[in-house]
């Protein structure tokens, strides 16, 4: 997969930030690194491990019905919106990153929990594979 740099401004900071996938028995593993555009060098890092879709792929990236713990309603989740990339930033950003240090989050989909989403049945090894994925 060709690595995409995509530019994103969240708090009035720019930032510039790479998706990337890898596939294998079943799982999907994708990595989200997000740095300052000003300096690279230091990156935050959020991974997520997740079961893959034998046709469509990551359901993270081809987009799934995830459900907003706080709300009880139903929202389209897919990491290629930058509205879901400007929520993992603050996210970082109110959990102590600066961009001036380097950060890695080994588990994302806790990350997701933890901001409100049921992340559940993306659990890979005890997954539905028939979910809904469009």
């Amino acid at each position: 997969m060709k690595k995409k740099t995509r530019e994103i401004i969240v708090r009035e900071k720019e930032y510039v930030y790479v998706l990337t996938s890898k596939y294998s028995n079943g799982e999907s593993l994708v990595r989200l690194n997000i740095s300052s555009k000003e300096d690279k060098q230091f990156t935050c890092t959020f991974k997520f491990s997740t079961w893959d879709h034998p046709i469509a792929g990551s359901p993270l990236l081809t987009g799934v019905d995830l459900r907003n713990k706080k709300t009880n309603d139903t929202e389209r989740f897919n990491l290629h919106h930058p509205k879901r990339i400007k929520e993992l930033i603050i996210y970082a950003l109110d959990h102590g990153w600066t961009g001036e240090t380097s950060i890695e989050y080994p588990n994302g989909l806790d990350i997701l929990d933890q901001m409100g989403w049921d992340t559940e049945f993306l659990l890979f090894g005890g997954a539905n594979i028939e979910a809904d994925v469009k």
